[in-house]
């Protein structure tokens, strides 16, 4: 019988912990990215709500005089 077959306890202890560390380590990530994606779906949806509202004209472009009042 060969040494190098045999599996330690305390290899396979080692190998769960590195793994554990591991997960933690991405679910922070996934985390933050997540708040991210969050953040950045907010300002998809206000963008699109201003360019709705400029294109139904439902916003007086400012600057510009209507030919009434002129």
């Amino acid at each position: 019988m060969t040494d190098n077959k045999i599996v330690l306890l305390a290899d396979v202890y080692k190998m769960r912990e590195t793994k554990e560390k591991e997960l933690a380590f991405y679910t922070q990530k996934l985390k933050e990215l997540e708040e991210k994606m969050f953040f950045i779906r907010k300002e998809i949806q206000t963008t699109t709500f201003i360019i709705d509202m400029i294109e139904k004209e439902k916003v007086q472009m400012i600057g510009i005089k209507n030919d009434k009042e002129a």
